[in-house]
């Protein structure tokens, strides 16, 4: 679906042509039309020298998308790396990233556990089982209603400075954002 969505995106903005392209060098747009890669994690960690079980750091996420592929989805991540509300499948949990050449991870698309019993024992296995308290109301939400869903965060900002081929991402940023200054 991110996929679909980004090639299509691209595909029209190249269409459509501009003479802003020039200025702002949409130059990585052409490799958003074309099939992104995919890999397992097991195979990214050996590719960044990574113990299984460890998270990827910024400079992992751009050596993935630098030496794999333009665009690279991660896919089969090791239950313990994901957030405890992530449905499992064994011990992997239903979960891919996509990452882009020289921004890191772009979006994360993932099922959440609808069996009542099976997220609190996942919760339980978590970092925040000492919390189980402040989660209390979370668990009694997905007791008394149905939740079969999965979904995607996309970072737009990373997306624009992939787009843009910026150096930075604050140079991104659609407004500036402080301590000061949180709305536009």
């Amino acid at each position: 679906f991110i996929e679909e969505i980004l090639k299509t995106v691209s595909q029209k903005i190249l269409d459509r042509g501009s003479p802003s392209f020039e200025y702002f060098g949409f130059s990585n747009l052409e490799a958003l039309t074309r099939p992104f890669e995919r890999i397992t994690y097991q195979e990214a960690t050996r590719l960044c020298g990574k113990q299984h079980g460890a998270d990827f750091s910024p400079e992992d996420e751009k050596k993935l998308a630098s030496e794999v592929g333009k665009a690279v989805y991660v896919t089969s991540y090791p239950e313990q790396i994901k957030f405890f509300s992530t449905k499992r499948k064994g011990a992997l949990a239903i979960s891919v990233d996509l990452y882009l050449d020289g921004c890191g991870e772009v979006a994360g698309i993932t099922e959440t556990e609808s069996d009542p019993a099976i997220l609190v024992e996942q919760f339980m296995r978590s970092p925040l089982a000492n919390s189980k308290e402040q989660y209390e109301w979370y668990f009694e939400l997905h007791r008394e209603f149905d939740f079969f869903q999965s979904g995607f965060g996309m970072g737009a900002e990373r997306l624009l400075k992939y787009a843009c081929g910026l150096p930075h991402i604050a140079l991104a940023v659609p407004f500036a954002r402080s301590s000061g200054h949180l709305n536009p």
